[in-house]
């Protein structure tokens, strides 16, 4: 009776380590997929202007914003910070510094400075 439960679980161990060694590895997040730009996950500063203020919609405003030839969308909450300066100022032809993630072409704002 010792020797048949000795045999199979000599027969099964190697099996379920292994198994369990597959799972592991199919389970792990892959590194190409979890590689993003450094650019969409550090916080950055762009220096430029206001090409034209977009209305508000519920708690989130925006606005056009050119920095030299590139054309952004930046978004900004009532939670954003203004180092310098309010909404009320953000006009077309206003110089700003916006500090926040650019995802795609639109910077999420976390710090404006008119």
């Amino acid at each position: 009776m010792k020797s048949s439960k000795k045999a199979i679980a000599t027969l099964i161990l190697p099996i379920l380590v292994s198994s369990g060694s597959i799972a592991a590895l199919t389970s792990a997040p892959s590194v190409a997929g979890a590689a993003t730009s450094h650019s969409m996950m550090a916080s950055h500063t762009w220096k430029g202007k206001v090409t034209a203020a977009h209305a508000m919609m519920g708690m989130h405003e925006s606005f056009s914003f050119e920095v030299g030839t590139k054309t952004y969308t930046v978004d900004y909450t009532t939670l954003t910070k203004f180092a310098m300066g309010s909404a009320k100022l953000i006009k077309a032809g206003v110089h700003i510094a916006v500090t926040g993630n650019l995802k795609g072409e639109v910077i999420t704002a976390s710090t404006l400075n008119i």
